[in-house]
């Protein structure tokens, strides 16, 4: 579609025109009465072309079309006026008017005229367009590409280049390089000829590999894609091409081949199980020990999918799959099924990394913790044996951390104590609280705390904060964790003498009145 703005003084002629152009329906026409207006109207919307009459109020088609080429300098213009204005065509094509059409008696003739002159206008622009910006773009191409770009005779002399080039090979300046024989920055100069022959044998040559020479020596390896420029009589006048610096690239290629067999060998030898899978779930290798594992030999893992191996009925599969997605990395435990039904509890860490072809791919590695599992398990009931031990014994109990603060205490203890409570209890500290400074206990429990040597049986009279008088034996002995003291355990047990403890008692209290 063809949009026109139409410009004439005249409504019934700028009705008619909208209609004869517009029933084609390859015209889109806008009617305009004022060159002014008109004006305004092209400061904003784009038109593909602009008809507009000669003789109008205010401003004539002459100077609006001045105006036009202020603005537009390629707008395709035409002026539509009466007859008998040879002037004025000579003055509108000199002021850069596509065309001058005379309005006639017959006008189906003229509007086929016009429209041909909008559709010859509008291409020529068109392809003007196209070759203005093509040359826009070889030339932003040739000066700004970050490859090297040359045009060079066939005798080995240099037409043209980019700084790219000079860059690329380490020259200082235009000047300079202007001098280098093209054989030159060959690393070897033999290597040119068979390289030119091919270029004109074949007619094309894309990213051929080449090592080139650098001003200081160093060699570079470089990617040549190259075309012969003819003479009419086709011999070659001159060659035209880039130059691609890989060699980082063959560096990286190195580093990652290296990188790769690192991978393998890990990926073979690895005790956990480990496997590469995609996004949706399905599973392109599996190493031994995931087979091991598994029971499942590669290939059925492989045709079997995540469906096969994974417990989905778990809540951490959902769980699982929503970290990953959203943190691309994920780690936790989740149970895999044994290919005998049988269901293995796992720590796996999960993360998703984007392949050479631009796809999304997860690596995964699984360890079993079936072992782990069972231990924690003994522990727990372990710890549960130990606190009914403790809440059922005869003895007070309790342990501190290296602070001496108290972590635990039984109830036998808060009865040794005539304790209110344990809340109160814990809010003395073993090794400051007054009492047990004076007695020695907590002398005692320092040097546990410090050495980790035990204090074997002890015997002290010993009053509690609550008033609670009484002949005790204590054990103090050290808390272990990976082979450093982390606190100690308090075996405390009333020997206050049967018989006589009411005595004993009745004595304490008769010397402290």
């Amino acid at each position: 579609m063809i949009s026109v703005l139409y410009v004439d003084d005249e409504p019934d002629l700028l009705d008619l025109v909208q209609l004869q152009l517009e029933k084609t329906g390859e015209f889109r026409v806008d009617p305009c009465e004022s060159a002014n207006d008109a004006l305004k109207i092209l400061r904003g919307t784009g038109y593909d072309a602009v008809v507009s009459d000669f003789q109008m109020p205010g401003m004539d088609g002459i100077e609006f079309l001045k105006n036009v080429r202020d603005m537009h300098p390629r707008l395709p213009f035409i002026i539509f006026t009466g007859r008998g204005r040879e002037k004025v065509a000579i003055d509108a094509l000199n002021n850069g008017a596509d065309y001058y059409l005379q309005k006639g008696i017959e006008m189906l003739p003229v509007f086929a005229e016009l429209q041909n002159m909008i559709r010859r206008a509008v291409e020529r622009k068109r392809l003007q367009d196209a070759l203005l910006e093509s040359e826009t773009r070889y030339r932003e191409f040739f000066t700004t590409s970050r490859d090297a770009v040359y045009i060079c005779s066939a005798d080995g002399k240099w037409i043209d280049f980019n700084d790219a080039i000079l860059e690329l090979l380490g020259y200082e300046s235009r000047e300079e390089f202007l001098h280098v024989p093209v054989p030159a920055v060959y690393a070897s100069e033999g290597d040119r000829s068979p390289f030119q022959d091919l270029v004109v044998r074949m007619g094309y040559v894309r990213e051929f590999p080449l090592q080139g020479r650098k001003r200081d020596g160093t060699i570079i390896d470089a990617l040549v894609t190259a075309v012969p420029v003819k003479n009419p009589d086709g011999s070659v006048k001159a060659f035209t091409g880039t130059i691609r610096d890989v060699t980082e690239k063959k560096r990286s290629e190195r580093v990652l081949e290296e990188s790769e067999a690192k991978f393998r060998s890990l990926f073979e030898h690895s005790l956990d199980a480990v496997f590469l899978a995609t996004t949706d779930g399905r599973i392109l290798a599996a190493n031994p020990a995931a087979c091991q594992l598994l029971g499942y030999t590669e290939e059925e893992i492989c045709k079997g999918g995540r469906d096969l191996i994974v417990d989905r009925t778990a809540p951490r599969f959902l769980i699982g799959l929503e970290e990953r997605r959203r943190a691309w990395k994920g780690r936790g435990e989740m149970d895999f099924v044994h290919k005998n039904g049988t269901k293995i509890p796992c720590e796996l860490s999960s993360g998703v990394f984007i392949d050479r072809a631009g796809s999304r791919m997860i690596s995964i590695i699984v360890h079993d913790i079936t072992k782990r599992r069972n231990a924690e398990a003994a522990l727990r009931e372990s710890e549960e044996n130990y606190r009914t031990l403790a809440e059922t014994a005869p003895v007070g109990i309790l342990t501190c951390d290296r602070a001496g603060q108290i972590t635990y205490l039984n109830q036998k203890m808060l009865e040794l104590l005539g304790s209110p409570g344990e809340e109160k209890t814990r809010e003395i500290n073993l090794l400051r609280f007054p009492p047990l400074v004076e007695v020695g206990f907590a002398e005692g429990l320092r040097k546990t705390l410090e050495t980790g040597v035990p204090v074997r049986t002890k015997e002290a009279e010993y009053t509690s904060k609550w008033g609670k008088t009484a002949r005790f034996r204590l054990h103090i002995s050290p808390l272990l964790k990976n082979g450093s003291v982390k606190g100690a355990q308090v075996i405390l047990d009333d020997i206050t003498p049967g018989p006589r403890a009411e005595e004993f008692c009745r004595t304490k209290e008769a010397g402290a009145d």
